[in-house]
């Protein structure tokens, strides 16, 4: 991630992901760990060159997105952050957030409580935990459950 750029790009990209940007709390299943919660987010647009330029600042890998909603007349692409590259880009941003930016502390909490504890080592505190900040993620999307 480069950590030189400017507070107006800054800005910039802080204004683009409310608006285009996803923060979610996502179940997997793992080969090692048998299901858990795992942060993730990126950007979903129309211009392959800008997410591409967002992925030489900040990582990620970009994808075509073919289903549902996003099956239409023209291309839309994903640019999807693993869970330590969602945090870090929230942090980077956040200062400019608005829209996302409860959501952003909800992904700040949830992480830094998950990068305490040893790997596959979930109580069932911590599972209540996840599963109720997935909750309230889930809820300030407007979405059910």
């Amino acid at each position: 991630m480069d950590l030189t750029m400017e507070e107006t790009e800054i800005a910039y990209w802080a204004g683009l992901f409310d608006g285009e940007g996803f923060i979610c709390l996502r179940y997997y299943k793992g080969k090692r760990i048998p299901r858990g919660i795992k942060l993730e987010g990126g950007i979903v647009n129309t211009k392959l060159e800008m997410l591409q330029e967002a992925q030489g600042l900040f990582g990620g890998n970009i994808s075509l997105m073919t289903g549902g909603i996003f099956h239409q007349n023209r291309p839309c692409y994903q640019l999807q952050f693993a869970a330590k590259q969602t945090y870090l880009f929230l942090k980077i941003l956040y200062p400019y957030l608005r829209l996302k930016r409860v959501e952003a502390d909800i992904a700040f909490g949830f992480q830094e409580r998950k990068d305490k504890r040893n790997f596959g080592e979930r109580t069932d505190e911590d599972i209540a935990f996840e599963e109720e900040q997935r909750e309230l993620i889930v809820s300030l999307h407007g979405r059910k459950k």
